[in-house]
């Protein structure tokens, strides 16, 4: 019979190699006088994995974070790795951490460790009051969208026990999100102007396309050459957001205007061989996570403060000032 895994001093760490197959051992207690967190640590470990070295739990027996690892192996496959990446993040909120780690397409990689929160805890305990105060809690540290995110995760989650037999109630059901104003904060002239003189040349370029069309900033972000038609001055973007959910599948076709396209034929004619239109400095395309902290910074550095409801200028009020401005153009 293989011997079975216990806890074991290596490189000023405790750790254990149980559960990790051939991968790196997990450490439990740093420095050899903890050896007894490190057993502490050990036997949270092993009751959060296994019943007995192995065995698969039962539905009874399922954790939070078995519960929402197995979500998001079914999220993987099915929807795009920005929807994963989301739902982990919010999940995390609620499980505590997870005891893996994964790369950037979503696998498993390795153990990292237990887990704390509600992650330990059997996903049947928790409760509509345990939800509930949980959600109320949250307030302290994020804002009202960041709340109705994490619902939204949840909710799909524990949904998709119940479909797979798992669990027989979602606690999260009747939670209900948070009231969140709508976008108001439009960016005037004045203000776009300041934008520009106060950030770069790669940065200014896409601040115009967004300014001028009504284009999202991961469309642009993820623009590719071939999604540009010079010969009918039109972007067309084969798989918009709501492409998942129409009933008819049609391209997202926005108009090419002289700014935007003053724009293109700028970075046209510094093309390199990668396919995307708009890199940054480094060559890369840019991450979505890149380009809202920019405009952040941007935003900081030149002075332009929240208005009189609190609301700042994002990435994304370049959309909504364009789409503004057009209605009010029609009427």
């Amino acid at each position: 019979m293989p011997r079975e895994p216990g806890v074991y001093f290596y490189r000023g760490w405790w750790v254990t190699k149980m559960g990790c197959g051939n991968g790196s051992p997990i450490k439990l207690a740093h420095g050899e006088e903890n050896k007894k967190d490190a057993e502490v640590a050990f036997d949270k470990l092993k009751a959060s994995r296994h019943d007995n070295y192995g065995q698969v739990k039962t539905v009874c027996q399922l954790l939070v974070w078995e519960l929402c690892e197995r979500f998001l192996d079914t999220v993987r496959v099915e929807r795009t790795i920005y929807t994963f990446r989301d739902y982990r993040n919010e999940l995390a909120k609620f499980v505590g951490g997870f005891p893996f780690v994964r790369d950037k397409e979503g696998h498993r990689v390795r153990g990292e460790g237990f887990v704390e929160g509600f992650g330990a805890r059997k996903a049947r305990d928790i409760t509509p009051l345990i939800a509930n105060d949980f959600r109320n809690a949250l307030p302290q540290v994020y804002g009202p969208k960041t709340i109705n995110h994490f619902l939204i995760a949840a909710k799909a989650c524990w949904n998709w026990a119940i479909r797979m037999e798992l669990l027989t109630n979602n606690p999260f059901r009747r939670v209900p999100l948070l009231h969140v104003d709508g976008r108001e904060r439009v960016i005037t002239d004045e203000e776009f102007t300041i934008l520009l003189k106060g950030t770069d040349k790669l940065f200014r370029q896409i601040l115009v396309v967004l300014r001028y069309s009504p284009a999202r900033p991961k469309a642009i972000r993820e623009l590719t050459w071939d999604k540009v038609d010079w010969q009918n001055h039109l972007l067309v973007i084969p798989k918009p957001k709501k492409h998942r959910t129409a009933k008819i599948k049609k391209p997202w076709l926005i108009p090419i205007v002289p700014q935007v396209e003053a724009v293109l034929r700028a970075r046209l004619r510094v093309r390199t061989d990668s396919p995307y239109v708009f890199l940054n400095e480094d060559g890369q395309p840019w991450t979505k996570d890149a380009l809202c902290l920019r405009m952040r910074r941007l935003r900081d550095r030149v002075g332009l403060r929240p208005d009189a409801n609190g609301e700042s200028i994002v990435l994304y009020s370049t959309r909504h000032s364009f789409l503004t401005q057009a209605a009010e153009a029609k009427q």
